[in-house]
């Protein structure tokens, strides 16, 4: 079994980062793919999606950054902080690193060793098919040290300029990564969200990115819906909150266009 790991990254908050991961996840869990989250953003926003804030307390990527910086991680310094969420499938390794003297330390051993957080998916993968890793929206080291810890790297492009705008800071960071610490990083696509077909801004949104971004812009468009909002207020995925809405549809297509590209074989559940 071969694990895809790819990190949902995008210079600007609001974008629907952190509902792509989680939701992508789910569905993914649903179809019978095992996966693991690493929640990396030290905003811990897919962590409290999830309810996990009582796992994070208990011991995360901190915890495993401690243990393993100076000397070669151990599987049981990985595997006791890697909580299983309310989804069968899907596992949690929480996000606890929101302290400023954590992420100040987490910034310089970024540049000191890029691939602390990649020595900790290298334990990881024999156990799952797909690893999605939250990054930060930033220009800082930290979503460095995710990109080069996957295979390739999804994009949320909220429908509005401001997003649309970011991107060219976004791909010198992505090239800067492959010259530097990950020459096989790939862009696995770019995920429009936030998408109105009633808005006539979306539709000239979704054009612009198809002209700029040829052939990197995925079919699926995660569309405005309240439902996916209600589900991250409530601390949960939006296929145990509302299955069936536009947005957890679109999510689940996304899902299956993932599974079938790296997984054809595997099995699929019916939902």
């Amino acid at each position: 079994m071969k694990t895809r790991t790819i990190a949902i990254g995008s210079q600007k908050g609001g974008v629907g980062k952190t509902t792509t991961v989680v939701n992508l996840a789910a569905w993914l869990a649903l179809l019978k793919q095992k996966v693991l989250i690493i929640d990396f953003d030290p905003q811990g926003s897919t962590t409290r999606c999830l309810g996990m804030q009582g796992k994070a307390s208990q011991g995360g990527l901190k915890e495993v950054f401690e243990t393993g910086a100076l000397d070669l991680l151990r599987q049981a310094d990985v595997s006791c902080f890697i909580y299983p969420t309310a989804l069968d499938n899907l596992s949690l390794l929480p996000a606890n690193i929101a302290q400023a003297d954590t992420e100040i330390w987490l910034n310089q051993q970024a540049v000191e060793d890029p691939d602390v957080l990649k020595n900790v998916v290298d334990l990881a993968l024999p156990d799952y098919q797909f690893i999605l890793i939250d990054a930060p929206p930033s220009l800082s080291a930290l979503p460095r040290m995710a990109y080069a810890a996957a295979d390739s790297l999804l994009i949320p492009l909220q429908c509005g300029q401001m997003a649309l705008n970011t991107m060219p800071r976004l791909i010198e960071l992505i090239k800067t990564v492959q010259q530097t610490v990950n020459p096989y990083l790939q862009i696995e696509g770019i995920l429009l969200t936030l998408f109105d077909p009633a808005v006539p801004y979306s539709q000239k949104l979704l054009e612009q990115a198809r002209k700029h971004f040829k052939g990197l812009v995925f079919n699926e468009l995660i569309p405005r819906d309240h439902r996916l909002s209600e589900a991250t207020a409530a601390g949960r995925p939006v296929v145990l909150y509302d299955m069936h809405s536009p947005g957890s549809r679109a999510y689940r297509q996304l899902a299956e266009f993932l599974r079938y590209k790296y997984h054809p074989d595997s099995d699929t559940a019916t939902a």
